[in-house]
């Protein structure tokens, strides 16, 4: 059984004929997006997932709690994120709902050497199977790069955007859990107060600096959209808990 199988007898997904039509004509209205990369989820000097300093005690103890990249673990993890998470259980939901079938997610190698995912319209969401990292990670990278497949059924997300691109990784960061407040102190950012909307804009604004297209306007895209997308958390009413 493939990982889409298992995935689809644990949703229990009812592909009908309705979705399918539906989700034709979606690909149809995207051919020109469907070879861009939407996000890369990555690891850099601005959003460390594993501490670096090697002689710290801190890293040594939580080394001991970080997964060894395998294929066979990350299956399990992106499975069992599934089967468990009720926040991914309802984006996935309603994507369903508005006619969208849910990306094909697969476990692979990636390139980048930096990179825990990406999510692209004709790949679908890519989980990067030789990282090391924390299993919470795949959980919230998969979610991240969910958020971004609904921005792109809903709202029909233009990739060549900035502004877009800025809207989709704002509200990413805020309903995926990757400004989970434990998250960010174990990459020493100690923020109590205004913690989410820092850690949001933050991190949105690292993601466009790493696409070549929003580079040198990465900020100022953030900042002209930040008002608006810091409070879209649709398709829920608040940013929920992890």
């Amino acid at each position: 059984m493939t990982i889409s199988d298992s995935i689809k007898h644990i949703l229990l997904l009812n592909n009908n004929n309705n979705n399918n039509n539906n989700n034709n004509n979606n690909n149809n209205n995207n051919n020109n997006y469907d070879d861009v990369t939407i996000c890369n989820y990555k690891i850099n000097s601005k959003n460390e997932e594993i501490p670096t300093d090697n002689n710290n005690s801190s890293s040594s103890y939580l080394n001991k709690y970080v997964h060894q990249p395998t294929n066979q673990l990350c299956r399990e993890n992106v499975e069992k994120t599934f089967k468990e998470d009720p926040i991914l259980q309802f984006i996935v939901k309603e994507m369903m709902t508005l006619g969208c079938l849910p990306p094909v997610i697969t476990c692979e190698p990636c390139d980048s050497l930096d990179a825990l995912g990406s999510f692209t319209p004709k790949k679908g969401v890519i989980i990067c199977d030789n990282m090391q990292t924390f299993p919470l990670n795949i959980r919230n990278t998969i979610v991240h790069e969910f958020v971004h497949a609904y921005d792109m059924c809903k709202n029909k997300l233009n990739p060549f955007s900035c502004e877009h691109l800025a809207c989709t990784e704002i509200r990413a960061a805020n309903l995926s859990g990757d400004c989970k407040w434990q998250l960010e102190a174990l990459k020493k950012n100690f923020g109590v107060f205004n913690h989410q909307a820092e850690c949001a804009k933050r991190r949105a604004i690292g993601s466009l600096q790493s696409n070549p297209n929003c580079k040198d306007v990465a900020e100022m895209a953030v900042n002209k959209v930040w008002e608006k997308c810091n409070k879209d958390y649709y398709p829920f009413s608040n940013i929920p808990r992890i």
